[in-house]
């Protein structure tokens, strides 16, 4: 049975969202990747890689948000990034400074008198599952937890993949998976990226800068 039918069936089952179910689904996969594969080095581990400026010379690659509700979005983000890279402040955008480079949905939210907040994350040594989080907090979930990624290819170009999400992204009006179908793309710099649906107001400019 595909991902897809899977998260349909516990929906009904439980009575929820489909989006519910989904991220009832990932956490027990989560789960079970931990208790199963333990110290064994996980699969964007063994995959990542640093950026080779030999294959890179044109600039460091970066997302940068082209809406205010992206910016927002990953305002947390940023700093982190200014941390690591102190000679980017001013900047607002996230260098891409491993490959493959992962965007997902801050999962980790909570209600209090109704309105929604980020809890405390990252503070145990549990494994990342993206290398950004992004805040989606619409009425229309479009970001799911594991959505994208960014490939560094070893001729020095770059490759969209979406991980199987259920929006699916656009990669400069092309449209890349949905349906937890998964998919891929050439990436190319100026593109533009939708995180989810046509109407979904995260979007993201691949872009590079001098260092």
């Amino acid at each position: 049975m595909d991902k897809r039918k899977l998260v349909v069936q516990l929906a009904g089952r439980m009575g929820v969202a489909e989006e519910k179910a989904e991220e009832w689904l990932q956490a027990v996969m989560d789960l079970l990747h931990q208790a199963y594969v333990g110290d064994a080095v996980s699969d964007g581990e063994a995959q990542e890689q640093p950026v080779d400026r030999s294959l890179s010379s044109q600039g460091l690659p970066v997302l940068r948000p082209l809406t205010r509700v992206t910016k927002l979005a990953i305002d947390d983000e940023v700093a982190v990034a200014v941390d690591r890279f102190p000679y980017r402040v001013g900047r607002y955008e996230v260098p891409l400074d491993r490959f493959p480079f992962r965007v997902g949905r801050e999962a980790r939210v909570q209600t209090a008198a109704g309105v929604r907040g980020l809890m405390e994350r990252r503070q145990t040594p549990a494994k990342k599952n993206n290398e950004l989080y992004v805040k989606d907090q619409g009425k229309t979930v479009n970001v799911s937890r594991e959505h994208f990624q960014i490939e560094l290819k070893p001729d020095g170009s770059y490759e969209l993949v979406d991980r199987g999400s259920a929006c699916g992204t656009i990669v400069e009006n092309q449209a890349v998976g949905g349906n937890y179908a998964g998919g891929r793309c050439p990436l190319n710099f100026g593109d533009s990226i939708i995180v989810g649906t046509p109407e979904s107001t995260i979007v993201f400019e691949f872009s590079r800068v001098d260092q």
